[in-house]
């Protein structure tokens, strides 16, 4: 029996068509994997590279050429013993040293020379990466081998060192460096290996995959695990856990320093109708004890009850979207992941009101109550950001406007749903903060107009001493976030009304980010800029999905490697997932006790010798102008200073409101404890003049120390009357020679006018490049950071250059040592000041008499 011959199969249109889709997907999955390959086995390279490069830390000095000096790296393991590197010449100006990375130090010894070395940069890995100005401005040395004083992006450190060697180093900075090289190098060959053995993995995947091809058994990865990340239960579990996981630190202990010494202030005046708006005001509003919350009262609690209203809100706007939306719920783990990777700071509140906002205008029209409960659960949340920030009030206000604007021009039928439960609710709660934290208001009004003042005048100070990398950083985030959302071929009226509701926040958090100038603050535009994408890739039309992904991915890569770049250096938290945090915040009482017992101890560096704590006695006091925690550490009867930082007066009309504190008698503390404190390269004594007037007017030294000394109220003190003695026009860039009247003149005004330029750009920021150079008759000059506005209030022209000096200020006979020679105004940039500036000269009436 002959068997059967089988039929040929018989190639159809349809076998046809699912033989191309077969073979298209043969060459993608072969392409993909290769590329995946290739990637890896690149990576684990570079980490090979990065391996080797780590054992060694290569590091040196650029200077300028010095033929008669030398100098050597000496660095120091963990036992305690110092190797040398060897000495190298200065001649060429460079020099290169390699330290091991197992050292816990090192430090550069100069050589005996005659002539001064001048420092240009510290090289890491041949780079000159941070100039002497960075070097000067923003880590210390642990011997004063050099003059801190203001300096030029091109200006250098003059080291003298001329009988004996002179060491640098910046133990902490040093210390640091030589961390993060070890933790590198450290973990980078485990990660070398990993790497390549997901090469090894992916090649193998590649393989089963092009089999099951053949075999035309190919399951749809993707959309199987589309479909389990979009599970209520998944979804759900994951957003409940990033707002569990993403609570901040519960409770802070009370630490000595500039920053803490404010917090503290916020914290001591907290629910205290004679605090925060009425008697002292600073930016923080009197709810801003609430972002740091120290073991006082009852504030880590009422903090505790802000944070899980904002995890509630987050929840309920989470799920309204998740309700509204089916089709974009894949996009929730944008937010999951922001949430998780990035350090929350007070942004948070901008970020929640904007994702509330627009949850509230893209809603669709039959879930009209979901838009009322929010926009109703949203009025309390915009007066408590506005009394925690001023800059959130601005932002608060700048988005309501955008929100109506939209609704108006693309949803009118939602306006009365928005507006009308979020009127009353907002003001419902304003009328509660006004009961419980100002006594009227106007009080309040006149709280946000003074942060206005002392919030335009930050823009003054900090970018003054930025460096280029510091300035740029926010530009590339900004340009890259505005190039990324602003394909001009595709745009619609309704993305151009998306990108409108989120602006203000953005703008904003560019303009913190530039304006403070710092590594420490860009964490705001890195924080704001990938959360604020993953909301546009919420509500944006589905055809700008896939790119909105691309580019969220690439800034949250980049948002979260300058978190943890920047928490590792400033000590800061380095991503936003933490269950250390969950874990103290439901132990509460306990992180509460352990935070005092933390006080006690860090709080023993400002502790007071006994015998001024016995003369201060239960007396009101009062310290100027940046430590502010002797109160706490030695239960002093505290008078908070009108602007909570002393050194933040950066305006004429603010140098006057702090020395009012001092100018009513019957008013002002009994005992006040200064310190010279030139911080940020300031001279207080130049920057805030009426308040320095007041206090030697009204206060008579009784003890000293050697940086600070402890004033006592005089009885029936009146202030000093100034005679107006003429005026002078001066170019910038020009001394001022004061040498033959010096002996008359005991005050100096100056008016130095903004350009047009200046003006308009103050919009953005006041960056003033502003500096005094002032030279005493024994030919010792120092220069300052210089704030034209303040310096329109006559300042006197005994200025002291330190600590010593300004604690023998006070004496009679420090007068012909701190006379003034000449005087040198200058700008580093002509088009935000004018080049000619007036000068007016006064004389203290009661010298004149005397004399």
């Amino acid at each position: 029996m002959s068997k059967a011959s089988t039929p040929s199969p018989v190639r159809t249109s349809e076998s046809s068509a699912r033989c191309m889709v077969c073979a298209a997907m043969f060459h993608w999955g072969l392409t993909h994997w290769r590329v995946l390959t290739i990637m890896f086995i690149l990576f684990a390279g570079a980490l090979g590279l990065i391996h080797r490069a780590t054992k060694n830390l290569t590091v040196g000095l650029q200077l300028e050429p010095n033929p008669t000096g030398s100098l050597t790296c000496t660095w120091i393991d963990q036992a305690g013993q110092s190797h040398d590197l060897g000495f190298q010449s200065t001649a060429s100006g460079k020099t290169t040293f390699q330290v091991p990375c197992h050292a816990s130090l090192f430090r550069f010894v100069f050589t005996p020379s005659s002539q001064p070395y001048h420092v240009k940069s510290l090289n890491l890995y041949h780079l000159p990466l941070f100039n002497a100005q960075w070097l000067n401005n923003m880590v210390n040395p642990d011997q004063r081998v050099y003059r801190q004083q203001y300096m030029s992006p091109n200006d250098t450190l003059e080291i003298i060192s001329t009988s004996h060697e002179t060491s640098l180093a910046y133990p902490r900075f040093f210390t640091l460096l030589l961390q993060l090289l070890r933790t590198i190098h450290v973990y980078t060959r485990p990660v070398f290996i990993v790497l390549n053995a997901l090469a090894l993995t992916v090649l193998i995947a590649s393989i089963a995959y092009l089999w099951s091809l053949s075999r035309k058994r190919v399951p749809d990865v993707n959309q199987k695990a589309s479909h389990l990340f979009q599970r209520p239960f998944v979804l759900g579990l994951a957003l409940v856990s990033c707002v569990l996981f993403g609570l901040p630190i519960p409770v802070h202990p009370i630490t000595s320093g500039c920053d803490p010494s404010w917090n503290w202030v916020l914290n001591h005046l907290a629910f205290n109708p004679v605090g925060i708006g009425t008697v002292a005001f600073f930016t923080y509003g009197p709810l801003g004890f609430t972002l740091f919350p120290l073991p006082i009262g009852l504030n880590a609690w009422f903090a505790l009850l802000c944070n899980l209203y904002h995890a509630f809100l987050f929840l309920l706007t989470l799920l309204v979207f998740y309700r509204s939306y089916p089709g974009a719920r894949l996009d929730l783990w944008g937010v999951v992941l922001c949430t998780y990777l990035l350090p929350a700071t007070e942004w948070k509140w901008g970020i929640l009101l904007l994702f509330l906002f627009l949850t509230c205008c893209f809603t669709p029209s039959p879930r009209r109550r979901e838009v009322a409960l929010l926009a109703a659960c949203a009025g309390p949340v915009m007066v408590y950001a506005s009394l925690l920030k001023f800059s959130l009030a601005i932002i608060i206000i700048c988005s309501v406007i955008m929100v109506v604007l939209y609704l108006v021009l693309f949803n009118r039928g939602a306006i009365l749903a928005f507006l009308a439960p979020l009127s009353i609710s907002f003001l419902i709660s304003l009328c509660l903060a006004r009961q419980s934290l100002f006594p009227s208001f106007a009080a309040m009004a006149t709280w946000a107009s003074i942060s206005w003042e002392i919030a335009t005048g930050y823009n003054t100070a900090m970018v003054t001493q930025a460096s280029s990398l510091e300035l740029a950083i926010p530009f590339i985030l900004l340009a890259g976030f505005i190039g990324a959302v602003l394909p001009f071929k595709r745009l619609t009226p309704r993305h151009i009304g998306l990108l409108m509701l989120v602006a203000p926040l953005v703008f904003f958090a560019f303009k913190y980010s530039v304006t403070r100038a710092g590594l420490g603050v860009i964490r705001a535009l890195a924080y704001v800029s990938p959360c604020v994408l993953s909301l546009v890739l919420l509500f944006c039309a589905p055809s700008w999905r896939k790119q909105m992904r691309r580019l969220l991915a690439c800034y949250l890569v980049v948002g979260t490697l300058l978190s943890v770049v920047i928490g590792y250096f400033y000590g800061a938290p380095m991503i936003g997932f933490s269950a250390q945090n969950l874990f103290n915040t439901f132990s509460l009482n306990t992180s509460i006790q352990r935070a005092k017992a933390e006080s006690v101890n860090t709080l023993e560096s400002v502790k007071l010798p006994s015998e001024w704590t016995a003369l201060i006695g239960t007396n009101t006091f009062t310290s100027y102008p940046v430590e502010m925690t002797y109160a706490p550490a030695n239960a002093l009867n505290f008078v908070p200073f009108p602007v909570v930082q002393g050194y933040a007066a950066y305006s004429m009309k603010l140098d006057q409101l702090g020395a009012q504190l001092f100018s009513p008698p019957e008013a002002a503390p009994e005992w006040v404890l200064c310190a010279f404190s030139a911080l940020d390269h300031r001279n207080t004594i130049i920057d805030t003049p009426a308040v320095w007037r007041a206090v030697r007017d009204h206060y008579s030294p009784v003890t000293q120390s050697d940086t600070s000394i402890l004033l006592q109220k005089k009885k029936g003190a009146e202030a000093t009357t100034l005679q107006c003695l003429g005026t002078a026009q001066i170019m910038t860039g020009g001394w001022l020679d004061l040498s033959a009247t010096s002996s008359n003149i005991t005050h100096l005004a100056i008016d130095w006018s903004p350009t047009l330029f200046g003006k308009l750009s103050s919009l953005i920021f006041r960056n003033t490049c502003c500096s005094v150079t002032i030279e005493r008759e024994d030919g010792e000059t120092r220069r300052w950071r210089f704030i034209p506005d303040t310096a329109k209030n006559p300042f006197t022209t005994r200025i002291p250059f330190d600590d010593r000096e300004f604690v023998e200020s006070w004496q009679e006979t420090s007068e012909k040592s701190l006379k003034i020679r000449r005087i040198l105004f200058d700008c580093e940039n002509p088009l935000f000041y004018n080049r000619t500036l007036k000068a007016t000269f006064f004389r203290d009436k009661s010298t004149a008499s005397s004399s």
